[in-house]
């Protein structure tokens, strides 16, 4: 670790360019403006509107659970269905 080997450890590298997604940008930009404007909003409408975007959000949330459940028991009827063939298959 002399200072030589320290010198030639040390070297510039050339940069890679970092790709821009102009949709991330724009999104940021949306919501940082959305959330400026909710600081503006005065204290008794805040109120309002927090309960407002809290029930959006339940009802958001319940219609993905119900969503999902409705897919693992399709999922689970196509592999009933197929396990119910393969049974009459070794049967006959």
């Amino acid at each position: 670790t002399t200072k030589e080997e320290r010198k030639r450890a040390m070297r510039v590298e050339s940069g890679q360019v970092q790709s821009v997604n102009v949709s991330n940008i724009v999104k940021r930009k949306a919501n940082e403006e959305r959330r400026l404007v909710e600081m503006t909003i005065p204290k008794k409408q805040k109120r309002l509107y927090d309960k407002i975007k809290f029930s959006q959000k339940k009802k958001r949330q319940e219609v993905d659970k119900l969503k999902r459940k409705r897919a693992d028991y399709e999922n689970n009827t196509i592999q009933d269905v197929t396990n119910d063939k393969k049974k009459l298959m070794k049967l006959s």
